[in-house]
């Protein structure tokens, strides 16, 4: 382990710009600058982007890398979801958002299919980056998360003919952090709006204006490779816009959390990831 950890920190810097982003020197003026900055933006609209986080002559490698491993995605619909992820109440009228459902098309490549040399586990694991996200959210620490398949995924989003992104839906998680490694040929923008519902107040009628393809209030992501985005969704309604093309839309995703250790179930993993991990699941437990 010590190995590895020593062979991400020679590595990483080939890939991130740490003269734009000194992530490395959190203790230097520039480094709380950094740090401030994101903190004011994720304040005003839950929402930080770090456009050119990855060097420019390091995309093609981390493209390279995720066409490679999207081969292996495993691709899912998942019908029947609301923005709520919850399921169908008939106390609400047919029209309320807890009752407006729709499909999700999409794959996701599991932290287990990247190789122990692969760039972008390497800019997950590499310390500075966690030590940064503390930082820009407020926590003592955070650590990669310690499930075998959910700590970094690799989203695949095609152009389907139903036009199915990643529909609009809030967030249970606290934040999420993202790396766009290959925007596609057209669409796939990171939709929201921010803090659309409060802790006191659902906002019922501005969620199903949303729903019903009222733009008052969205803001437009469009997708850059190597950007890193820094988002809180629990209150900001958001989606991915549908994609167009042949390129497909690949977005790193890297979940991080206070404590170390902590792991997603069987059962969650089993779900998203289908039959290969059920599979291994099944056999660790024989």
């Amino acid at each position: 382990m010590v190995s590895a950890l020593n062979d991400v920190t020679l590595n990483v810097p080939d890939l991130v710009d740490l003269e734009r982003y000194p992530i490395d020197q959190l203790g230097s003026r520039e480094g709380q600058a950094l740090v401030q900055r994101c903190r004011a933006e994720l304040a005003e609209t839950n929402s930080c982007v770090l456009t050119g986080f990855i060097k420019e002559d390091a995309i093609t490698t981390l493209q390279e890398e995720a066409d490679r491993l999207a081969v292996q995605a495993f691709f899912y619909e998942k019908g029947g979801l609301n923005c709520y992820r919850t399921e169908d109440d008939s106390r609400f009228p047919a029209d309320h958002p807890r009752r407006m459902f729709f499909s999700v098309y999409e794959g996701v490549v599991a932290y287990d299919q990247f190789s122990i040399d692969s760039s972008l586990r390497e800019i997950y694991l590499w310390q500075p980056v966690s030590d940064f996200l503390a930082q820009c959210f407020e926590k003592d620490a955070l650590y990669p998360f310690g499930d075998p398949f959910q700590a970094l995924n690799i989203l695949v989003v095609k152009e389907n003919a139903d036009e199915q992104g990643m529909g609009w839906h809030f967030d249970e998680n606290e934040f999420t952090i993202t790396l766009m490694v290959q925007p596609p040929e057209a669409g796939g923008e990171f939709e929201y709006v921010p803090n659309i519902r409060t802790p006191w107040d659902e906002n019922y009628r501005g969620v199903q204006a949303i729903l019903n393809g009222d733009r008052e209030g969205i803001r437009s992501e469009p997708p850059r490779p190597g950007m890193l985005a820094l988002f809180r969704g629990g209150f900001s309604l958001h989606r991915v816009a549908p994609v167009r093309g042949n390129r497909d839309r690949l977005q790193c995703i890297m979940t991080f959390e206070k404590q170390p250790g902590e792991r997603g179930s069987d059962e969650s993993n089993a779900q998203i990831y289908g039959r290969r991990v059920a599979k291994i699941l099944a056999e660790k437990d024989a």
